[in-house]
């Protein structure tokens, strides 16, 4: 298992049981009967080529069967394998949405669903989906199981032990729990509760390769490079396949010890891999045997993954400021020790966000006496940091750590008008309207508004969901008129306007920005949604069904353009067409209760019509 991350335990791959009963035939079947013997054919054919490897064979044989039968049960549970096994973890999420919406109590479904939701990193979903599951069957460890794991990815260390402990009451040989629960122990620092757990479920499985390598992982931090060395060699000796983990940590008790040639010839064994912390402690070995060429090697090496994987990159630029130092390369460190701390700007105390000590190669900012020298430069690139970690906090929705982190940038400078931008974001995205209003006010009277244009979009949007809609069509027009054409939102800009003018019931207006924001991104399926949704405002539906078919052909899965040729259908009774439309909705938003009556309306009127 990753050292870096819990995921969630896989579930056992499920026994296919062939239910008794095979409940909902569609009612345009001419031919029941034959439709369900066909289904459960191309079903057992499917898990024939599945027995034999043949993946794409089985998916095509599983479609076939759904399309004889698109409520298949046991074809849609198996489909929705498939894609798991593949991480096409979206498409299994489809399948989920279908299958609960037929059998809404069957824990199992959920907690697929979830499992696929967290892959995605879609934590909220995922905890909802393991949280109904616990609710259905609260005897269920594997519900338990994977809130801790959830719990423990979301560092809240509490919440998972206080499920891992349930689910241990429930089976004290858990291992699964014991695991999971030994990496949160492990978070928090308490190495002992971490190695307690290994050992114990070492005692249920002895064998189990990855409670070994999770003893081996705690042994290093805890400084017991020998006996982390041993359980390696045993693999060695057994010939386990050893993973890059395995090499990681096999060589970091050497360079702990600082034998730093043989912690670089169990590094450089692994080939063609990926992972950032081999390549960055190479380079410190390097760095420690004064072989600073190779040391810039190795950390371009792990700067370049790490980008390449949306990793944190600011212990990085710390040591290749480090190992530039040594080159005599003092403006080039400079720069990447100002990457650093606009990553990290705590790390000039030596500690990250969440004030927990980094191990850095040297203290530069020390060495060159930063504080003082260079004290503006350096207040200047703290405050973009917190600037950007605001962003950050906003696109996760965590709007506490967002308002803490803007006061920080505030505090730093009380001049920078973009800062009172996104703390009125911040209140606006927790509907405190009238607080972001006078935050945006606050920017607005700044005389070097330097994202004049933001603020005026923001505060538009404010006042659209305020339904203030005049003031909202005033701020998004000054935004329009202060943009140039190389301004990159400026179709979000006409999009919004032409929405804001939809509710005034400006729908010629409304046409107008909206086939502006198409001109400027042609091939944005949204815009032609907006154009749909306005043509049937305007009781014009043959021109808004060919524009969600435009969407449609861009963006093959957007719910809202199914959404909107779904109403367009409707309003030219074309109900079989709308129903349709309306499920694939509901594949995506299960939970939606307006489409889901305009579904059940328009399936019944399709079926009065037959």
């Amino acid at each position: 298992m990753n050292r870096k991350s819990i995921v969630v335990h896989l579930f056992t791959f499920f026994t296919f049981v062939f239910y008794s009963y095979l409940s909902i035939a569609q009612s345009f079947y001419t031919d029941t009967t034959s439709l369900i013997y066909k289904a459960e054919m191309y079903y057992q054919k499917a898990l024939d080529a599945y027995e034999q490897n043949k993946r794409a064979e089985g998916l095509e044989l599983l479609n076939k069967s759904l399309s004889e039968n698109p409520q298949y049960y046991n074809a849609l549970y198996a489909r929705s394998y498939h894609f798991m096994e593949e991480g096409k973890y979206e498409r299994a999420i489809k399948d989920y949405n279908l299958l609960l919406l037929m059998y809404p109590n069957i824990s199992s479904l959920y907690l697929y669903r979830g499992n696929a939701y967290f892959n995605l990193q879609q934590y909220e979903k995922a905890e909802e989906d393991f949280l109904t599951a616990y609710e259905l069957d609260s005897l269920n460890t594997e519900a338990c199981n994977a809130l801790g794991s959830l719990y423990y990815t979301l560092g809240l260390y509490e919440d998972a032990k206080r499920m891992l402990n349930e689910a241990l009451q429930i089976d004290k040989e858990n291992i699964s729990a014991y695991y999971y629960r030994s990496n949160v122990y492990q978070a928090e620092g308490k190495y002992d509760l971490a190695l307690r757990d290994i050992e114990t479920a070492l005692k249920i499985k002895p064998q189990d390769e990855d409670l070994l390598r999770q003893k081996a992982v705690l042994y290093v931090n805890t400084q017991k490079y020998v006996q982390a060395i041993a359980i390696f060699e045993q693999f060695e000796k057994q010939k386990t396949e050893l993973l890059v983990d395995d090499f990681f940590y096999w060589g970091l008790a050497f360079y702990k010890q600082k034998k730093y040639d043989q912690a670089l010839y169990y590094w450089k064994v692994p080939e063609n891999h990926k992972d950032i912390n081999i390549y960055q402690y190479i380079a410190r070995a390097y760095y420690q045997k004064n072989d600073f060429a190779n040391a810039l090697k190795a950390i371009d090496n792990a700067l370049a993954v790490a980008q390449e994987q949306q990793e944190p990159t600011f212990l990085l630029h710390h040591d290749k400021a480090c190992i530039l130092h040594k080159l005599k390369k003092k403006s080039e460190a400079e720069a990447q020790l100002h990457q650093a701390i606009l990553k990290m700007p705590e790390l000039l105390k030596l500690t990250d966000e969440n004030n927990q000590p980094v191990e850095v190669l040297t203290d530069l900012a020390k060495t060159w006496n930063w504080e003082n020298t260079q004290k503006q430069k350096i207040d200047s690139l703290k405050v973009q940091a917190y600037l950007l970690r605001t962003e950050a906090y906003l696109k996760s929705n965590n709007l506490n750590e967002a308002l803490l982190t803007i006061d920080k940038a505030i505090a730093l400078n009380p001049q920078n008008s973009y800062a009172y931008t996104l703390k009125g974001m911040c209140y606006a995205f927790g509907k405190q309207y009238q607080e972001a209003l006078e935050q945006y006010a606050k920017a607005l009277k700044l005389p070097q508004n330097q994202q004049l244009i933001k603020t005026l979009h923001a505060q538009s949007l404010t006042y659209f969901d305020l339904e203030m809609y005049p003031k909202a069509l005033a701020s998004i027009d000054e935004a329009i008129r202060k943009s140039s054409n190389q301004e990159p939102s400026l179709a979000s800009f006409y999009s919004l306007k032409a929405n804001i003018e939809k509710e005034l019931n400006q729908l010629d207006q409304a046409l107008a920005s909206i086939d502006k924001a198409i001109q400027i991104e042609p091939h944005n399926a949204a815009h032609y949604t907006d154009k749909a949704l306005i043509l049937i405002d305007k009781n014009d539906y043959e021109r808004a069904l060919q524009e969600a078919n435009k969407a449609l052909q861009i963006s093959k899965n957007d719910y809202l353009a199914f959404y909107s040729r779904g109403l367009a259908y409707d309003k030219l009774k074309k109900y079989s067409e709308a129903a349709a439309d309306y499920a694939q909705v509901l594949q995506f938003d299960s939970q939606n209760k307006e489409v889901q009556e305009l579904f059940n309306r328009a399936s019944a009127k399709a079926q009065a019509k037959r």
